[in-house]
């Protein structure tokens, strides 16, 4: 039987949970329900006529505290009211609200998506050639819409555009003085371009929850060491090409090309999962998927299926409604 890193058998691997999210699943829960909050609010308003008819607002009292968005000609009725300022602040606030987590998603899936690609065998071009960390917000879109990878072209360019839902949100309501004080209407462009909006979102949160090909067992990878905990113990940087290491500058005139030509050239397919490292261990993390060892047998990356769809802890002891499991093992 296998031992892992640490010498454990890797039998049971609840240790390997993968946890990981751009967003936790009880505030995905909280942003879904005030979405869904305001939108039945604002359709019941749609229903019953009075976002459509203008809402009234009683300001004659000269004395109450006012904030003033414009003056009339008519200094009769002024245009000021603590419920004006709430009318053209919540809109903005609510849509930045929902708008602040789409760069947070974003980042993640540009991240994680080289790891989803090694879910199974699949070449380099699928997982470790990926730049989309790298790549600038309206080039990575049409990346990932290249190479089909959905989420990635998907929240990029929410991220992209999140700046501007609160700009129009600040118009959707107009204030018309009147004989008591005034009316808030609503300008359909404005009013109706949010509500879309927000409705997208609502549906977006539902795709922002990663699944299993995209969860790893520590949240973030910011650094170069972060990546490496994922392939320090293997061979992948042993490999060679025609006798010369594949991933190492053999010249001082190398450029970029030539590494990339290299990777390309020599067809290997890499998989994330428990492979076989150069202490003898078991390694969660990626490497190439098949290769011969020094006696001649070829050694695997045992695929496993990430879990859990929860994780809560029970009086200090993780639990699980779908533990993580080996789906193949070659040993």
């Amino acid at each position: 039987m296998p031992v892992d890193s640490h010498g454990l058998l890797v039998s049971g691997i609840g240790h390997f949970a993968h946890r990981s999210g751009p967003l936790t699943d009880i505030l995905i829960a909280v942003v879904g329900a005030i979405a869904l909050t305001v939108l039945a609010l604002v359709i019941s308003g749609l229903i019953n006529g009075s976002l459509l008819q203008g809402i009234h607002i009683n300001a004659t009292s000269e004395n109450s505290p006012s904030y003033a968005f414009w003056s009339t000609s008519d200094a009769s009725k002024p245009y000021n009211s603590k419920e004006a300022f709430l009318f053209h602040f919540l809109p903005v606030t609510l849509m930045a609200w929902f708008s602040i987590i789409w760069p947070k998603v974003d980042h993640f899936y540009r991240y994680t998506q080289p790891f989803a690609g090694m879910a199974n065998a699949a070449p380099a071009t699928s997982n470790i050639l990926l730049e989309y960390p790298s790549l600038m917000p309206v080039q990575i879109t049409f990346k990932a819409v290249a190479n089909k990878d959905w989420r990635v072209a998907l929240f990029s360019l929410l991220s992209l555009t999140a700046s501007v839902p609160p700009i129009v949100a600040s118009g959707i309501f107009v204030g018309i003085p009147d004989a008591t004080g005034f009316i808030e209407h609503i300008q359909p462009i404005n009013f109706w371009f949010c509500f879309f909006i927000l409705l997208m979102y609502l549906l977006c949160l539902v795709v922002a929850r990663p699944p299993p090909a995209y969860r790893l067992p520590r949240n973030g990878i910011y650094t170069i060491g972060d990546l490496m905990q994922w392939c320090y113990a293997s061979r992948i940087f042993d490999e060679e090409l025609h006798g010369r290491p594949m991933f190492e500058v053999q010249d001082a005139e190398d450029e970029r090309i030539q590494l990339l030509s290299r990777i390309h050239l020599a067809k290997r397919n890499y998989q994330f999962g428990l492979y076989l490292g150069i202490d003898g261990r078991r390694h969660l993390g990626f490497d190439v998927a098949e290769r011969n060892n020094a006696s001649g047998q070829l050694e695997y990356v045992d695929k496993v299926d990430p879990g859990p769809t929860l994780y809560f802890r029970c009086d200090g002891i993780p639990c699980y409604l779908r533990r993580p499991r080996i789906v193949r093992r070659f040993e």
